[in-house]
């Protein structure tokens, strides 16, 4: 891939937390982003995302989100690690 053409994740975007129930500080949460698309193969429908797994940082340590699957919350990806992305609180 040539220098400056691949493809740069945002610090910053809106994702849907579709786990649901109580979520704490420092739990994993299924994420769906539409920063990540996928594509379905055979039908070529695009989706806005699959669904992929993300740790939960809040503000406060005994902060607790309470989620009923359509939570937006903030994905932050930082200097384009996508290994290591996180979710906060929407402020």
């Amino acid at each position: 891939m040539y220098r400056g053409t691949e493809f740069k994740v945002p610090h910053t975007s809106t994702c849907t937390i579709r786990t649901v129930g109580q979520i704490k500080n420092g739990d994993t949460v299924r994420v769906i982003s539409p920063v990540f698309p996928s594509y379905n193969l055979t039908s070529g429908a695009v989706k806005s995302s699959a669904e992929f797994e993300v740790p939960v940082r809040l503000s406060g340590p005994n902060d607790t989100l309470v989620s009923d699957g359509k939570l937006l919350a903030t994905l932050v990806c930082n200097d384009n690690d996508t290994q290591h992305m996180f979710v906060r609180e929407r402020t």
